[in-house]
C-alpha cells in the first residue's frame, strides 16, 4: 500500500507540473489511501490485541488452524 501510495503522489506531481499552484487540485484517490492508511493502522492493532471483535462478521478466520 506504501507503494501505490508513493507511486500515485509521484505521478500526480509529474502530472501537474506545468499547471499553476492556484489550479491544483486534490486527487481523491490519493486522498483516500492516506485516509485507508491510517484506518488500516488502527484496525491492525484492535485485531491483534482483541481478536474478539472479527467474530460477527468474520468466524472462520479465528478457526483457521496455523500452518507451524
Amino acid at each position: 500500500m506504501e507503494a501505490i501510495y508513493k507511486t500515485a503522489k509521484m505521478e500526480f506531481q509529474e502530472n501537474n507540473a506545468n499547471i499553476t499552484d492556484s489550479l491544483k487540485y486534490l486527487n481523491p484517490q490519493i486522498e483516500s489511501l492516506s485516509i485507508l492508511r491510517g484506518l488500516v493502522f488502527i484496525a491492525f492493532f484492535a485485531f491483534l490485541f482483541f481478536p474478539n471483535l472479527s467474530n460477527p462478521l468474520w468466524t472462520w478466520i479465528n478457526n483457521l488452524g496455523f500452518v507451524i
